[in-house]
């Protein structure tokens, strides 16, 4: 493989890299649209399908994590946050800035059976 050929690979994936985190970031733009639509209803059946939009949207974001998908974007990551922020009134500590870039799975693991809080 050429030089040029090389560097006409690497221009490639880097704008695929710069495409994918553009669709991520709109999607969890509209992810919270959909929480702030689904505030604005009156009846729970009409907000329904903007919280489920958003909650799905939600765990596809907490299954990259715990797939071990390194999330290098602050806008995202701050989108994120945002997001959870909106969905459950609160801001969650795993999407927080202060953790760094670093993401530990044990912020996503179950408490064991006995230390459950009721």
């Amino acid at each position: 493989m050429t030089a040029n050929e090389t560097t006409q690979i690497r221009e490639v994936i880097a704008r695929s890299h710069s495409i994918l985190a553009q669709s991520l970031i709109l999607e969890l733009y509209r992810a919270i649209a959909c929480c702030r639509i689904a505030k604005l209803k009156r009846c729970g059946l009409e907000s329904l399908p903007y919280l489920m939009a958003a909650e799905a949207t939600s765990v596809k974001f907490k299954d990259l994590q715990l797939q071990g998908k390194r999330i290098e974007s602050e806008s995202i990551l701050d989108l994120m946050g945002r997001l959870e922020e909106e969905l459950t009134g609160s801001a969650t500590p795993h999407f927080s800035r202060s953790l760094g870039r670093a993401r530990s799975l044990a912020l996503f693991s179950p408490l064991p059976r006995g230390d459950a809080k009721h």
